[in-house]
């Protein structure tokens, strides 16, 4: 319903910090955290969900540039830890959910150079993650089978990015 759809949205703060040890191959440092936020009035539950999603992790970034040296496209694959947190209430009891997971990154960006070491860019990221266990309210609940919930989302991004 309306409530998933809500949830599924949202502002995004990402960033990077890139080495490359040479023109085509680099690692990076990857933070990238997520805001959504919904509710709904059925019969039963009422939930109210403001919901957190961080990745901090590092990844192996490699880049192909145009022959203009203008324009550059990157990709990247990495690894990290995932946490969630959904401050908010089910049936009109207040709590605060909490869960943590190892997560996985798949990236793609293009690059265009403005001036020298200024870029602009489009990125666009897949996340993925799985919560097995959360706590509520300091009780601790294990998931199992259809129960486990994902953390995996798609993230498009536009930003600047200086280089030096």
């Amino acid at each position: 319903g309306q409530y998933f759809k809500d949830i599924s949205q949202g502002p995004v703060f990402s960033s990077d910090l890139s080495y490359y040890f040479n023109k085509r191959h680099g690692v990076a440092l990857k933070y990238s955290e997520f805001y959504t936020a919904g509710s709904a009035e059925y019969p039963l539950p009422d939930i109210l969900s403001n919901i957190r999603i961080k990745f901090i992790g590092a990844s192996y970034k490699a880049r192909i540039m145009a022959d203009n040296n203008r324009l550059e496209t990157g990709f990247g694959v990495g690894f990290g830890y995932m946490s969630y947190r959904d401050r908010g209430w089910i049936e009109s009891v207040p709590g605060t959910i909490k869960g943590s997971s190892l997560g996985n990154v798949l990236e793609a960006g293009l690059d265009y150079r403005i001036i020298k070491g200024l870029s602009a860019g489009l990125n666009l990221s897949l996340y993925t993650g799985t919560l097995s266990r959360i706590d509520r309210n300091g009780v601790t609940t294990n998931l199992e089978g259809e129960n486990i919930e994902s953390l995996s989302r798609v993230e498009g991004t536009i930003g600047l990015s200086y280089s030096f």
